[in-house]
């Protein structure tokens, strides 16, 4: 008998391609799962490689415990609604701002636009915030498991838009979530991650003279490491998430 609980994803099977960090640590911890919500299982992930949003089915919405339940919408304009608001309406804007695609993992469709300008369908448009050590461009990195466990301070030579964007990381380092959020923050960024339906994976974040601002939930983690410090640190909040989890629900292994 496994000592890990049997984990449930739906809609969508967790692939082996693209690989995503779970289903990495499943496979090298023997952790039991599947995409059958008639055979038994322990926890239940909604699971969907769906970049912007999709019609939730009713087994997503009436089961009475789904992890990440409301990642069916992780499009950017959702995120930017809930977590801070820094839209501007390209038409009356004066000044750089950013056009985002309103979907996940398309940085290349971003750039920085002069405004005023005229706006493209499905694009949102934000305030462009610059957070810059030198020539070096900062973002920070929340790994989260129903709550702020620890943040990663990235620094890159590239901007979105840049072919390299994605893995053009000179440095990384541990920041202590108290350094960012202080109480009150953190209790409100908690609470809009339960308004979200967001439960485990990455947050990314700029920093705007001293406030931390949401731009990017991350459901379905990339199984990609920087370095092993990373990687088991990684594995270890995973197990720790599914576990504490599992006892919560009551069952029993």
């Amino acid at each position: 008998m496994s000592k890990y609980p049997i984990l449930l994803f739906w809609p969508e099977e967790n692939k082996s391609s693209p690989l995503s960090r779970v289903r990495r640590i499943c496979e090298e911890y023997g952790i039991r799962f599947h995409s059958d919500p008639l055979k038994s299982y322990d926890l239940h992930f909604f699971w969907s490689y769906t970049t912007k949003r999709i019609v939730p089915g009713n087994f997503t919405l009436n089961a009475p415990e789904v992890i990440n339940r409301g990642c069916w919408d992780i499009g950017k304009e959702k995120v930017n609604d809930i977590f801070n608001d820094i839209r501007v309406d390209p038409l009356t804007y004066k000044g750089v701002c950013v056009e985002k695609y309103d979907a996940q993992g398309q940085h290349s469709k971003h750039r920085l636009v002069h405004c005023p300008t005229q706006p493209k369908e499905g694009y949102i448009y934000q305030r462009y915030i610059e957070d810059r050590v030198g020539e070096l461009y900062v973002k920070y990195r929340i790994y989260y498991a129903d709550g702020i466990e620890w943040i990663l301070k990235q620094k890159k030579r590239t901007l979105f838009g840049h072919p390299d964007y994605n893995y053009d990381y000179v440095t990384h380092e541990w920041v202590t979530p108290s350094s960012v959020f202080d109480v009150r923050a953190m209790m409100e960024f908690n609470e809009k991650c339960r308004r979200f339906g967001f439960d485990y994976g990455d947050v990314d974040f700029v920093m705007d003279q001293g406030t931390p601002i949401i731009i990017d939930i991350n459901n379905v983690v990339s199984h990609v490491w920087f370095t092993d410090w990373i990687k088991q640190a990684q594995d270890e909040q995973f197990i720790d998430f599914i576990q504490r989890r599992y006892d919560q629900s009551g069952k029993v292994c």
